[in-house]
């Protein structure tokens, strides 16, 4: 009984026209807007809204440029015993798939960290290639998290050459974001 109560309701919520949907966003099919669903005023504008991609830049905004392409920036402060650190985060997120409450996007990304220690500046640069999911829990707020490879250099204090590394991106949550979209 609950197995053909849950079919019901599911099938129920997938036959809402797009206008009643919660998250009130139109179905797009092969980048036009769907037939079956009159066009909204919203669907033809780029978004803007505040938050973060990375927990290490957690103040910031993404600024939509087109329908498809965004700019995403932020930056982020830490201060504990002496080790100031300062990250500023930029990416260009395009929009390659939507649905009603979802998007897939992928995400060219740089990040340069400053830290400040006892011995020395510790600077740090990061190109990065994601491929982000972002869910609308309603028609203002998302929420996001990326996966993806990232290249890192960094320059130590007192030593010649810059460490190098090449390694995976979003493992244990570390690029979960947050949007609020005030002008939609």
């Amino acid at each position: 009984m609950r197995r053909l109560a849950a079919v019901f309701l599911l099938s129920m919520f997938l036959a809402l026209p797009a206008s009643a949907h919660p998250c009130g966003k139109p179905a797009r099919h092969r980048g036009k807007l769907s037939s079956t669903t009159a066009p909204a005023p919203e669907a033809e504008r780029a978004i803007t809204g505040l938050g973060f991609h990375s927990t290490e830049a957690p103040i910031g905004a993404r600024i939509g440029l087109t329908e498809y392409l965004s700019l995403d920036v932020g930056v982020g402060f830490n201060s504990r015993d002496r080790n100031d650190r300062t990250t500023f985060d930029v990416g260009l997120p395009y929009t390659v798939k939507e649905w009603p409450c979802l998007r897939a996007l992928i995400r060219p990304g740089f990040t340069h960290e400053n830290q400040e220690c006892v011995g020395g500046d510790i600077n740090t640069t990061t190109l990065s290639a994601e491929l982000e999911g972002e869910a609308f829990l309603c028609k203002q707020i998302s929420v996001s998290a990326a996966l993806g490879v990232a290249h890192e250099s960094r320059d130590l204090p007192g030593v010649a050459d810059n460490e190098t590394r090449t390694y995976s991106t979003g493992g244990e949550f570390t690029r979960v974001g947050m949007h609020l979209y005030l002008w939609r």
